[in-house]
C-alpha cells in the first residue's frame, strides 16, 4: 500500500510539473524481482475407469433324430515295408573247408559260431592236416581242436578257451646208416591248453581298467616227457591328472619232467610304466623286474626302461628311441614249437640284459604306411640249435639225428634292421613286406647255428571282381652256419653252411557263389630242395586243391 501511495503522488507531482523543463522528455524504468506463484492444482475426484458394457451369450437350442448303426470290423494283415540295406544281413555260422593234395595230404577245416548276440559268443573250430613223405620218412600229421565262450556284461567281459593240439613228425633227418625204422623215428606232441580271463572297459579317459588271465597246459610226447604250466596275469591301468599309469604283473609255476626227473622254475614279474603324450611328442618311463627259481639257484634281474617319440610332422611322420630289458622263458613246449626236431632239450632262460632301439614310422599315404627300426641287445644264453649226429660207440641211442638246443654263453650280442612296409586300397589290394637282418657277436659258440642273418617276406592279396582272390607269398632266408656234434659233446665237431633259399607260393579262390567257393594252393613254386634245419629239408612242390562252403 505504501508503494501505492508513493506512486500516486509521485503522478500527482508529475503533473503538478508538467512545465518543468527538467524533466518534461525523461523516462523512468521501475525494477523489481519478480517471483512467480503457482496456484494450487484443482484435483478431480473421479476415477479413470470407464464402465464396461455389459454382454450376453444368446443361447441356441437344436432338436436332432440321432439314430445308431452298427458296423462291422473288417480286419486284414497288409504286407510289411521292406527296409532294404538297413536290414543286417542273416549270418552264416558254419564254415567247411575241404580238399587234397600231393604227398597224400588230406585238409579238413570246419567252423562253428554263433550269430549276433549282444551277451554272449561262442565257437569251436577242428582242423585236419597230413602228408606221407618219399619213403615214409618226412611224415606229419596235425590235429587242432579249440573252442572258446566270450560273455558280455554291462562294461565286463569273461572269456574262457580250450585248446587241444596232437602234432606228429618223423625224424627223417637220419641217414640210412644210423639202422634205425620209421616207427623209431616218430614224434607224437599232445598238448592241452586252458585259459580264462576277465576285463573291463573304460567309461573314460580316467577310468580303471583290468585284464587279468589265468593259464594253464599240458605238453607232452609218447616218450614220457612232459611240462606243466600254471600262471596268473594281469594288466592295470589308469590315469591320474591325465597321466597314464600301467602296471603289468604276473607269476608263472613251470615243472618239466623227463623219465621221472623233474625241473621246476617260478618266475614272477613286475612291470610299471607310465606315459606322457603331447601333441607332439610323447615320454613313456617305468622298469622291468624279473625273478626267477628253479631247482638249484634264484636269481633277480631289473631293467629300466624309456621311450620318447616326437611327431615331425602330426600322423604322418614319427622318430623314436628307447631303451628295455626283459627275460624270455624258453621251455619245453616254445623250444620245440619252433623245431620240433629237438629231444631232451636243455631249458635256460635268454636274458636281454640291454637293448637300445631306435627308428621313425609314419604313413606316405592313408593306404600305405612304414615302420623302421633298430635296435641293439646284450645276450645271455641265446638260443641256437645244431645237429646231433650218430656217434659209433652208442649205434642204439634214439637222439641220434635229432636236433640239440644249444646256448651260447653270457656276453653276446645282436644287432637288428627292421623294415616294415605296408599298402591296402579298400578290399581291392593288400601289399605286406618285411626284412629282418640280423648281426650276431658270440661268446661261446662260434657261429650262430640255425640262425639266419637276413630273412624277408612279401604278402600280396588281390581282389578281381569280388569273384577271384589271389595270394602270392614269397619268403626269403639267407645262410645259416650248420653245425653238428657227437652224444654228450655240445661243441660242434663238424660245421659248414646252409644255403639260402628261397620259397614262392600261390593261392587262388574262386566265389562261385556267395557261399561256395573253390580255391587251389601251390606252394615251392620254384621245387627248391632247401633245409629250414640242418639235416631236415622241406617238401618239394607240392599242391592242394579243394572248395569251402558256409551255411
Amino acid at each position: 500500500m505504501l508503494f501505492g501511495l508513493c506512486l500516486v503522488g509521485l503522478q500527482i507531482q508529475s503533473v503538478a510539473q508538467v512545465k518543468d523543463s527538467i524533466i518534461d522528455n525523461s523516462v523512468v524504468d521501475v525494477v523489481k524481482t519478480f517471483k512467480p506463484i503457482l496456484s494450487d492444482a484443482i484435483k478431480i475426484p473421479i476415477q479413470p475407469n470407464p464402465d464396461k458394457p455389459e454382454t450376453k451369450k444368446p443361447v441356441y437350442t437344436y432338436d436332432l433324430d440321432v439314430q445308431t448303426v452298427q458296423i462291422a470290423p473288417n480286419i486284414y494283415t497288409i504286407k510289411p515295408l521292406s527296409l532294404g540295406t538297413s536290414l543286417l544281413p542273416k549270418l552264416k555260422n558254419n564254415y567247411s573247408k575241404i580238399g587234397f593234395g600231393n604227398y597224400n595230404s588230406p585238409l579238413v577245416e570246419f567252423y562253428l559260431n554263433t550269430v549276433r548276440n549282444k551277451q554272449m559268443r561262442a565257437g569251436i573250430f577242428y582242423k585236419h592236416i597230413s602228408a606221407n613223405g618219399n619213403e615214409n620218412q618226412t611224415n606229419y600229421s596235425n590235429n587242432t581242436l579249440h573252442g572258446n565262450f566270450n560273455y558280455f556284461k554291462s562294461n565286463q567281459h569273461y572269456s574262457i578257451e580250450a585248446y587241444y593240439h596232437r602234432n606228429r613228425v618223423q625224424l627223417y633227418g637220419r641217414p640210412d646208416s644210423f639202422g634205425f625204422d620209421a616207427e623209431q623215428g616218430k614224434i607224437i606232441y599232445n598238448l592241452i591248453d586252458v585259459q580264462a580271463g576277465a576285463s573291463n572297459s573304460a567309461k573314460d579317459s580316467a577310468s580303471f581298467t583290468h585284464q587279468t588271465k589265468v593259464h594253464y597246459y599240458n605238453y607232452s610226447n609218447q616218450a614220457k616227457q612232459q611240462e606243466n604250466n600254471l600262471g596268473i596275469y594281469t594288466t592295470l591301468r589308469k590315469s591320474f591328472e591325465q597321466l597314464p599309469v600301467e602296471l603289468q604283473a604276473g607269476f608263472r609255476m613251470n615243472q618239466y619232467d623227463s623219465a621221472g626227473t623233474a625241473y621246476n622254475r617260478r618266475f614272477f614279474y613286475l612291470n610299471p610304466e607310465i606315459k606322457l603324450e603331447e601333441a607332439n611328442y610323447y615320454l613313456k618311463a617305468g622298469f622291468n623286474t624279473f625273478f626267477v627259481t628253479d631247482s638249484v639257484d634264484s636269481k633277480g634281474h631289473f631293467f629300466p626302461k624309456a621311450e620318447a617319440g616326437f611327431h615331425i610332422i602330426p600322423k604322418k611322420f614319427e622318430v623314436f628311441a628307447g631303451l628295455t630289458g626283459n627275460v624270455q622263458v624258453n621251455t619245453y613246449r616254445s623250444i620245440t614249437t619252433e623245431n620240433p626236431f629237438v629231444q631232451n632239450p636243455n631249458q635256460n632262460n635268454t636274458v636281454h640284459q640291454l637293448e637300445l632301439y631306435g627308428g621313425f614310422k609314419g604313413q606316405l599315404s592313408p593306404q600305405c604306411g612304414f615302420h623302421i627300426q633298430s635296435s641293439s641287445s646284450q645276450l645271455e644264453n641265446n638260443l641256437y640249435f645244431i645237429y646231433r649226429a650218430q656217434d659209433s660207440l652208442k649205434t642204439t641211442d634214439p637222439s641220434a639225428g635229432s636236433q640239440i638246443a644249444v646256448y651260447d654263453g653270457t656276453k653276446g650280442t645282436l644287432t637288428q634292421l627292421q623294415i616294415h612296409v605296408y599298402y591296402q586300397n579298400g578290399e581291392k589290394w593288400r601289399i605286406n613286406m618285411s626284412t629282418l637282418i640280423n648281426s650276431y657277436k658270440m661268446d661261446k659258440l662260434t657261429d650262430a647255428f640255425g640262425r639266419p642273418e637276413f630273412e624277408s617276406k612279401l604278402n600280396i592279396w588281390y581282389n578281381i571282381a569280388d569273384k577271384i582272390y589271389t595270394k602270392f607269398d614269397l619268403f626269403y632266408i639267407g645262410e645259416r652256419a650248420f653245425g653238428s656234434n657227437t652224444i654228450g659233446n655240445l661243441t660242434p665237431v663238424k660245421k659248414g653252411m646252409m644255403n639260402a633259399y628261397t620259397d614262392v607260393n600261390l593261392g587262388i579262390e574262386y566265389r562261385y557263389k556267395k557261399h561256395i567257393s573253390t580255391f587251389l594252393q601251390l606252394n615251392n613254386l620254384t621245387n627248391n630242395n632247401y633245409q629250414r634245419w640242418a639235416a631236415y629239408t622241406n617238401y618239394r612242390f607240392n599242391l592242394m586243391a579243394g572248395f569251402t562252403f558256409t551255411f
